[in-house]
Order: C-alpha cells, then structure tokens, then sequence
C-alpha cells in the first residue's frame, strides 16, 4: 500500500511537472511572441518617424526652391524696372538735353554704360561745353 502510494504520488508530481513544464514553455512561447511583436511595432514606428523626416525635408526642398524662384522672379523684375528706367532717362535725354545742356551735372555723357547711343548724337562742341 506504502509503495503504490508512494508510486501514485510520485506519478502525480511527474505529471505535474509536466504540466508546468508544459505551462512554462508556452508562457516562453507567449513572451517571445510577444517580444516578436514588441520588435515588428519598434521597427513599424521607425519607418513611420523616418517617412515624416523625409516627409518634412521635402516640404522643406520645395519651400525654399519655391523662395528662391520668388527671389529670383523679384530679380528679374528689378532688373526689368532698371531697365525701363534706364531706357526712359535716355529718351528724356535725347528729347531735352540740348535745352538742359548748361544744367546737367559732369559726366551725363560721358557714362558709355548710360548714354550709348544720346553720346554720339550730341555734338562735340556741347559735350565739351557740359564737361
């Protein structure tokens, strides 16, 4: 009797080592499964983060090309009001200067970059005369 009990018992604790062995491992299986997770989440929420970096570094790009396109249009309009200016200070030259020809400053027709074409249709004697 002592021996089929000690037999019953020792068959209870080898089952139930077995079941918590069994328990134990599933849990492991469980935790890693987890973790697994844990890791496929980590590396989704890094893709995320590097996709809005890129997201914002191109936004960033276009801005600034879209300022340098405004800055640059701004140049050229400056360039063109230059331009225009230039082009009417010539055509008021050319219409008044021999009028105004004792009352303009030294140099009006001396600039080439400014007077050009006014330089060759005033006369010697009245560039001498102006200076």
């Amino acid at each position: 009797v002592k021996d089929a009990k000690k037999q019953l018992e020792k068959a209870e604790d080898e089952r139930f080592r077995q079941e918590m062995l069994a328990k134990f491992a599933e849990d492991d299986r469980i935790e890693q499964m987890n973790a697994q997770k844990r890791r496929m989440k980590q590396l989704e929420h890094k893709r995320a983060v590097e996709a809005l970096i890129d997201d914002r570094r191109a936004r960033f790009e276009a801005e600034k090309a879209s300022e340098m396109g405004e800055i640059e249009d701004e140049r050229r309009r400056q360039e063109m009001r230059q331009q225009i200016i230039e082009e009417e200070r010539q055509k008021l030259l050319q219409e008044h200067a021999q009028k105004l020809l004792g009352y303009m400053p030294k140099g009006v027709f001396t600039r080439p970059e400014r007077s050009g074409a006014l330089r060759r249709r005033i006369p010697n004697e009245l560039r001498a005369a102006s200076g």
